[in-house]
């Protein structure tokens, strides 16, 4: 099945633009008067709404785009902090056993996340 292209962009598979003929421009009966609105062909505008609404290759480049935003975004916030509770032994033979807090936090510097983000920059650019 063939892809035609308008303005360099993939549109609507072939069969898709014989069905939104089939569906817009009504088929004369035999012996049936043809008047001059049921014969007029669909704009190009219309070919073009239909392609950007059933075309699955633009849909899929959109969750594409989609995904690289969000792995944009991701990649230039710096990384949580983290705590939490840590024990060992408790309760051996009555006694309490080792226990204590922690807290930490990783630091990126060097401007890793500027970089980090130009490099998916690039990525969204292909």
């Amino acid at each position: 099945m063939g892809i035609f292209a308008v303005d360099g962009l993939p549109q609507a598979p072939l069969a898709a633009a014989a069905q939104f003929h089939a569906q817009h421009v009504p088929l004369i009966e035999a012996g049936a008067a043809a008047s001059e609105d049921c014969l007029t062909p669909g704009s190009l505008r219309d070919f073009e709404s239909l392609a950007m609404t059933s075309n699955p290759s633009l849909g899929e480049a959109q969750a594409r785009m989609d995904a690289l935003r969000g792995k944009w975004i991701q990649v230039g916030l710096a990384p949580n902090p983290s705590a939490g509770y840590a024990a060992s032994e408790v309760g051996n033979e009555g006694h309490s056993g080792q226990q204590g807090f922690y807290v930490g936090q990783e630091f990126v510097t060097g401007g890793k996340l500027k970089l980090n983000r130009n490099v998916t920059s690039q990525e969204i650019r292909r």
